[in-house]
């Protein structure tokens, strides 16, 4: 008779507890959430024997034994649950209802929910508003299980925000744009929340430009550093499941934007584009049937261990092909062996011979150090630096390469290199170049062209080389 009630009892409480959940049916679009829980230490030997004891004293006639029990279980945590969970199928009717009592007070989802689970969950990212209610409503439902699971998946702990740049080409020609794809998109295993409204725009600049040889010291900056101009904008539009935050379920797209900006020095550039995403917020929903309101965190992870993503990769401007190797001052002619040896080095010689006949034409302080090669491949730079840095100094001194230089008519300042060479066989482009830019706002500390006037007529005895471009390229066959 004992049993009987005592199963009758348990029949009524399942009864009433299934009355209180809900049954939505399915719905196709959602991903579901996982249910397990972080991973725990399992029981050493002594609390597994310990265990079973208490779980044996589930089921005792005296009601102070079978809650000390309990109890004692319920500090065991997590841990505890590979054992208890055979018991969902016990024959004591009393020890199956505590055994279920302990599922809700530990924080984990039973077998028997899951499938409950990933249905709510699909409500809860979808697109209906009354299945949006359904999903946060019934997920509350489940109790402590719920707030753990809902704390998981709003609070976008497996979300991994990741931005991505494509161009149509990383390379173009001084003087045209360059053009751009930003994406930030979604490559975690869990969503990411967005609040509606926010706006998650993507931000981007070509920083530039780095000169392939040295930059020459100036008092101040010697360029402006511009923006892209962004010129379309596409966003991905989620509807709110939760109030007003959108849900960007793994792989989705969060925003993308095409840029463009014109790169008008030879040199690399620095392309960055960056995002702003804020740090998690907090919401309050309330629960259902009651004014008592549950804090839940909602974001995409943001904080103080996981900051907005940035990315940053080099893009390139190169003169144009018709590009001078002479101009009315100076002419570059650049000599090598056609033939070089791959991983080996190249001798080469780079000269620049003045044929201005009106006066002595004095080229700068450290020119080697301006002056610049680059090895390009299908023309891409793939090894670049300083005539410096592979200067061969043989009959001269070193520093007396960086001497400024006096040229007559028809004398030239010339610079033997040896140039590393690829370690891939190939055909490749040699390109150098030197580029003199005066620019008037702002003074230069190593005064390359120091005033040697005559004090009576206050005329300079030579010409200064202080403005010009000149480039020579030729082509490689590695072998």
């Amino acid at each position: 008779m004992k049993m009987l009630i005592a199963l009758l009892l348990t029949c009524i409480l399942c009864a009433a507890a299934r009355a209180g959940e809900m049954r939505p049916g399915h719905d196709d679009g959602g991903a579901a959430l996982a249910v397990e829980g972080p991973a725990v230490k399992p029981l050493d030997a002594r609390l597994t024997e310990k265990l079973r004891k208490l779980i044996d004293q589930l089921a005792d006639e005296d009601f102070d034994k079978r809650n000390t029990a309990s109890n004692q279980i319920l500090e065991m945590g997590e841990r505890a649950w590979p054992l208890l969970e055979p018991h969902l199928q016990d024959e004591d009717a009393e020890r199956v209802q505590r055994v279920r009592d302990l599922a809700a007070h530990l924080a984990v989802v039973r077998p028997d929910q899951e499938v409950l689970l990933k249905e709510l969950v699909e409500r809860l990212e979808g697109a209906d508003d009354l299945k949006r209610a359904e999903g946060l409503d019934g997920i509350l439902n489940l109790g402590l299980p719920g707030f753990r699971l809902l704390r998981q998946h709003l609070a976008g702990q497996n979300a991994m925000p990741t931005l991505r740049l494509d161009f149509e080409h990383n390379v173009v020609t001084v003087g045209e744009k360059i053009f751009a794809r930003g994406t930030l998109i979604n490559e975690g295993q869990g969503p990411m929340w967005r609040k509606n409204g926010y706006n998650s725009m993507l931000s981007f600049r070509c920083y530039g430009a780095r000169a392939f040889g040295e930059e020459r010291p100036y008092g101040t900056f010697g360029r402006c550093f511009g923006c892209g101009r962004r010129i379309i904008c596409r966003r991905a539009g989620y509807f709110n499941p939760i109030r007003d935050y959108t849900c960007i379920k793994p792989g989705a797209v969060v925003v993308s934007s095409e840029f463009e900006q014109e790169l008008d020095a030879t040199g690399i550039y620095n392309a960055i584009l960056s995002t702003s995403i804020p740090e998690n917020a907090i919401i309050s929903p309330r629960m259902p049937g009651s004014e008592t309101t549950v804090d839940l965190l909602i974001g995409a992870g943001i904080g103080k261990d996981k900051m907005s993503p940035t990315l940053s990769t080099p893009v390139y401007a190169l003169p144009k092909s018709d590009a001078p190797a002479q101009d009315d001052f100076l002419a570059m002619t650049l000599n090598a062996a056609q033939n070089p040896v791959a991983g080996k080095t190249l001798n080469a010689r780079v000269s620049l011979a003045s044929h201005w006949t009106d006066s002595t034409l004095r080229l700068e302080q450290n020119l080697a150090r301006y002056a610049w090669y680059a090895i390009l491949d299908n023309g891409v730079p793939v090894k670049w630096g300083s005539l410096e840095s592979v200067l061969v100094a043989q009959n001269a001194a070193h520093d007396d390469l960086l001497a400024t230089r006096d040229l007559d008519a028809g004398q030239s300042a010339d610079f033997a290199l040896a140039i590393p060479m690829p370690e891939q066989p190939g055909v490749y482009t040699l390109l150098t170049g030197y580029e003199r830019i005066r620019l008037p706002l702002y003074w230069e500390p190593e005064s390359p062209f120091a005033r040697e006037n005559d004090p009576a007529t206050d005329v300079l005895p030579y010409v200064p080389y202080d403005s010009g471009k000149l480039y020579s390229s030729l082509e490689l066959h590695v072998k």
